[in-house]
């Protein structure tokens, strides 16, 4: 990312800022760049702008846009708002079909849609209309739908007994005891406490902090929204409701924002992706006409979702294009800058600090300043074993991280004798804690032992092994992640991985995409297997059910559990 200016304060007039940007654009486009790389590679390029974003109120700004409690407060199309009985003052967008702005409201501006003036962003050759301003995941699915989930069922909920805007209206008073999501708030408690105790048993890959956001939402961050949208609500809220109808629709949100933070779609996703949406809003629309809940759930984010489909087939995934990394720099530069005289000098040398300092890293060769083992045989791809490292003699040790060498040479030999002989040529290992795995660090039980790490779990992989030319799925704890070659002809070593098997595989009854397992209770021999570092697929967390069970609901980072999990959920027998 580039920074290219940082503007002080509130400011009145932003176009004035940003036309010298803008028109330095233009002549990019138009007359080329000319890039000198550090290794004295010349590359002649030319520069383009194709998109513009930020939250919803930054981009009102970029187009002039009276905001989203206008009459007309949707920047993409001309639904009109309606308030609600307790909020007329507000608007609320419950058409989502509603037809698109034309291009004419951003290049001449249209007073009476609440558009102000011209943006100075259709100057560019490449402006194309609404489509020009993406849509932000991190605000709009994390800091507005998961801040809204949390208002609509663990807010709504905690004071029955006041009125609130999303209750629906019978009578002339509130239909508290109709309220749709409805739900006991001492259940919403015992919910919370799962998210404590599963804390441990959550990834960092997460990226959240994994708080109890049922209990307090204080000093939340949008991320935090957002594992509260995409692992919370699907394992430990939907639960909470009989009424099937409110479990589905529930679960199709969920579905469509995580297939919306994918990194890649095909067209049949996006398509899942808007009937997702397009059932939950009609599902809304249904409660609101039976007076169950408020039009005041058709809040700006919510509506906005029924336009993520068109965004993302013009402008690409919202991943790729997200608010995420600029939230961060923001952040950074708010934090260095200390001047109260000369702000502006000093902003200016701390960008050009962090540009001198992302030029060196970029330059350096990150590999050889690891710890690491590489291996360039055909087993391997491009996977990495970390340290810390440790070897073993199968022959003459007895204990490798307190598994027995006995259990650890029958599991090696049976995972040999699945593809070759199931004799051992080599007695050696090469332990290591930690392995690197399509760019992401996976731990164990090893390494949490060394660095007395417990507070996150980052040793638990769903991994697939073949059972009668079928693939099934298994979850387990990695113990250590090792390097063995049994090959007698040469160095032919493979990654391998000894894990602790879960007791049970299944799905949520509720949710056939929901992968359940069940961990070995206190006293019952564990089972391991090993298998090779390419059978993982995903770094999981477990996120337990309810008290003292031993039943877990698994979750992956952004993952879409699409397959039939009961169909495909693997046996202790066949590993």
């Amino acid at each position: 990312m580039f920074q290219l200016a940082i503007i002080p304060g509130k400011i009145v007039d932003l176009d004035s800022y940003m036309l010298p940007i803008v028109d330095e654009i233009k002549s990019l486009g138009k007359h080329g760049l000319v890039v000198k790389r550090y290794d004295g590679e010349v590359i002649t390029s030319k520069v383009h702008l194709v998109m513009a974003t930020g939250d919803i109120p930054q981009i009102t700004k970029f187009i002039h846009h009276q905001g989203h409690r206008a009459v007309h407060g949707c920047r993409i199309c001309s639904v009109k708002g309606e308030g609600s009985l307790r909020n007329p003052g507000s608007k609320y967008y419950a058409d989502s079909d509603a037809p698109l702005r034309p291009s004419s409201d951003f290049t001449d501006g249209n007073a009476a849609t609440q558009i102000l003036g011209p943006s100075i962003f259709s100057l560019l050759p490449t402006f194309n209309g609404s489509s020009f301003f993406g849509l932000d995941e991190m605000h709009l699915l994390g800091q507005g739908m998961g801040r809204f989930l949390v208002e609509l069922i663990v807010e709504v909920n905690k004071s029955p007994r006041n009125s609130h805007i999303l209750h629906g209206v019978k009578d002339g008073a509130s239909n508290m005891d109709g309220y749709t999501f409805k739900v006991d708030h001492q259940k919403l408690a015992a919910a919370g406490k799962m998210i404590e105790e599963s804390r441990r048993k959550i990834p960092v890959s997460f990226q959240g902090s994994w708080d109890n956001l049922i209990s307090r939402t204080s000093g939340a961050r949008a991320i935090d929204f957002l594992d509260f949208l995409l692992y919370v609500v699907p394992t430990l809220i939907v639960p909470l409701f009989e009424d099937k109808n409110v479990r589905l629709a529930l679960l199709k949100l969920v579905r469509g924002c995580a297939i919306a933070l994918q990194w890649e779609l095909t067209e049949g996703l996006i398509r899942e992706m808007e009937n997702c949406f397009a059932h939950w809003h009609n599902y809304l629309r249904e409660e609101i006409k039976a007076n169950k809940i408020s039009v005041a759930v058709f809040r700006p984010n919510n509506h906005y979702l029924a336009h993520i489909g068109m965004i993302t087939r013009r402008n690409g995934c919202m991943r790729v294009y997200s608010a995420r990394s600029m939230e961060r720099t923001i952040g950074r530069y708010s934090r260095l800058i200390k001047s109260t005289v000369f702000s502006g000098k000093n902003a200016g040398n701390i960008v050009e600090r962090l540009a001198t300092r992302s030029i060196v890293n970029f330059s350096m060769d990150i590999n050889s300043l690891l710890d690491m083992l590489s291996s360039s045989s055909q087993y391997n791809l491009d996977h990495q074993l970390w340290s810390p490292f440790s070897s073993a003699n199968l022959a003459s040790d007895t204990h490798i991280e307190s598994v027995p060498i006995a259990t650890i040479i029958k599991e090696l030999k049976k995972y040999y004798s699945r593809s070759s002989s199931s004799s051992l040529h080599s007695n050696t290992i090469n332990i290591s804690a930690r392995a690197l795995l399509n760019s992401r660090v996976y731990s164990s039980c090893m390494y949490r032992r060394i660095r007395r790490e417990y507070r996150r779990g980052n040793h638990h992989v769903l991994f697939y092994i073949s059972h009668n030319s079928s693939f099934c799925w298994y979850v387990g704890s990695v113990h250590f992640y090792f390097q063995h070659n049994n090959s007698s002809e040469g160095d032919d070593s493979q990654f391998l991985v000894l894990v602790e098997v879960m007791k049970k595989h299944t799905c949520a009854k509720y949710d056939p995409t929901m992968p359940v397992v069940t961990m070995n209770g206190p006293g019952q021999p564990p089972r391991y297997a090993v298998i090779s570092l390419n059978d993982i697929k995903y770094q999981v967390g477990l996120v337990q059910k309810s008290t003292d069970s031993l039943e877990h609901n698994v979750v992956a980072p952004y993952y879409i559990f699409r397959d039939n999990i009961k169909a495909t959920a693997g046996k202790l027998v066949n590993i």
